[in-house]
């Protein structure tokens, strides 16, 4: 039985922010603890929406590159490949500090290492479909911007 690698990926990337989100802490966070984590989730959701919206024709939760779908390096892909990703870390440590629960952070972590595997594989897939893909991925950061990219 052969494996769909990025049904599973995307199967644990939901899976763990449902935990992330179920997790709740013993103990009320402290105040600012828990405003800063409502303002990592909601620049989670920002960057999701600018992040949808510049993937549009290409959009899809899978790692496998849709058929027929450009390459996408414009908007906030210009400066970030992965922004769903960074997303979606961000919303998953939004939600650990809003509840203040080791539980989340573990799982969190858990999440943050499974979309680090997911975009290495997608930068993979990216690189097979689009010769152009491999001077992107040089270029631009994976989940944070590269300060010492050269602009055309």
């Amino acid at each position: 039985m052969k494996i769909d690698k990025g049904r599973l990926l995307v199967t644990l990337q939901f899976l763990f922010l449902f935990l992330i989100a179920m997790s709740h802490g013993a103990i009320h966070p402290p105040n600012t603890t828990f405003r800063f984590g409502l303002i990592f989730t909601l620049i989670g959701f920002f960057i999701l929406g600018f992040a949808a919206i510049a993937l549009r024709p290409a959009l899809t939760a899978r790692p496998e590159p849709k058929a027929g779908a450009p390459l996408i390096t414009h908007g906030i892909y210009h400066y970030v490949r992965h922004p769903m990703y960074l997303g979606v870390i961000s919303i998953g440590i939004g939600i650990s500090l809003t509840h203040w629960s080791i539980i989340s952070f573990v799982e969190t972590f858990i999440l943050f290492l499974i979309l680090i595997y997911k975009y290495h594989y997608e930068d993979s897939l990216l690189k097979e479909k689009w010769p152009q893909a491999a001077a992107y991925q040089r270029e631009t950061g994976a989940l944070l911007p590269n300060f010492n990219r050269r602009e055309k």
